[in-house]
């Protein structure tokens, strides 16, 4: 078992990297205006056909200048435990043909016979150890890939339902737990916790210090908040519409990434398509949130098909020199931008939602003095 340990101890981070720059940020109500602003540049800058201003005028809006304290940390690379398993298996090949060589022996020769035997038994135990080995590995790099599915669900978020996090990983509820309660033993997410019953993961001390301070009032919140889902089997109409716009241009995302095949861009679409994905998903999960994404839908990911499109363009024609190198440098340098501008914009969506959480918590403090 050490030399799994050891493994993740060098994946493990510290209990908390702290990026927060609270001084002279805006307020939330500052970032409405914001999609309307990149939209104006990046389209004055396609009409000029000029994309070397759009990074750095982009980089000068509220959202790009946003940064959160990080509590979900990356997981375990599963490269090194992929080559552990192949020289396993090439190790137990190996004792297997032994073994093989030591029945063979006491089959067919009465002199070695007591040898033979130590022979297999060595052998087998060797086997034995390597499968044992094999196996464990197998565990590590499945929970390495479930975690990444936390990790992605997580990372921008500093509570969340269990449930949702099942539903939306589609893994079971009682492995998700397990799972998280490992994540916070190997110090992936250092900080976090879990409400009474393991309804809710908490991943900061701060929100879970507040979380004590009335825990009766807040599982009673909880608990009408996962009621109030179990009954909304459906979506309406306009969540639905608003989903199926956020899955249309995820799509496209993915399309322009295959049209691209450009190894640093891949990795970048990558990124953009996952931010996308989990802005909408949380539409779904909290409706009452989509008036917040108005703007963001009719400015933000229009600005970013036409980005793509005009790389597209640039890239199809083949033309080699000075000015369509620095044409492409240019938009990859924008669609950075546009990625921090995204996660910006899901940290304030975040922040927004867990406002809207201590204020029907203070309501319902005050409903409860009342009686």
């Amino acid at each position: 078992m050490s030399i799994f340990k050891k493994k993740f101890a060098k994946e493990q981070k510290e209990s908390i990297v702290v990026e927060q720059e609270d001084n002279g940020l805006p307020e939330i109500s500052s970032y409405e205006q914001e999609p309307e602003k990149v939209a104006e540049i990046v389209n004055n800058s396609l009409k000029k056909g000029y994309f070397s201003e759009i990074s750095q005028k982009i980089e000068s809006l509220p959202s790009t200048g946003y940064k959160r304290t990080q509590y979900v940390f990356e997981g375990p690379k599963t490269g090194g435990f992929l080559w552990f398993i192949t020289m396993c298996t090439i190790v137990s090949a190996c004792f297997l043909y032994f073994a093989a060589m030591g029945l063979g022996m006491h089959l067919y020769s009465n002199d070695y016979e007591q040898y033979s035997l130590l022979f297999m038994c060595g052998s087998g135990v060797f086997i034995c150890i390597n499968i044992f080995l094999i196996v464990l590995s197998i565990k590590v790099i499945q929970f390495a890939k479930r975690y990444e599915k936390y990790y992605e669900l997580l990372q921008y978020k500093n509570v969340e339902i269990i449930d949702d996090i099942s539903n939306c990983a589609k893994i079971p509820y009682n492995r998700v737990v397990a799972d998280l309660m490992l994540s916070v033993k190997k110090k992936m997410i250092p900080q976090g916790h879990f409400t009474t019953d393991n309804l809710v993961f908490i991943a900061s001390d701060e929100l879970y210090s507040k979380y004590e301070s009335d825990r009766p009032t807040y599982d009673r919140y909880y608990k009408q908040l996962i009621e109030e889902r179990i009954r909304m089997e459906e979506r309406s109409a306009e969540i639905q519409k608003i989903i199926d716009i956020g899955q249309e241009y995820v799509e496209k995302i993915h399309n322009s990434n295959h049209l691209i095949k450009d190894k640093e861009i891949t990795l970048k679409l990558n990124k953009m398509e996952k931010l996308v994905s989990a802005i909408f998903r949380e539409v779904d999960l909290n409706p009452h949130q989509s008036n917040k994404l108005g703007m963001f839908i009719n400015y933000y990911l229009p600005t970013t098909e036409k980005l793509l499109n005009a790389y597209i363009d640039i890239n199809e024609k083949k033309i080699e020199g000075n000015n369509i190198a620095k044409a492409k440098k240019d938009i990859e340098q924008a669609i950075d931008m546009l990625i921090v501008s995204f996660e910006g914009i899901l940290n304030q969506f975040y922040e927004s939602i867990e406002m809207d959480i201590s204020g029907e918590i203070a309501v319902m403090e005050k409903m409860k003095n009342k009686k």
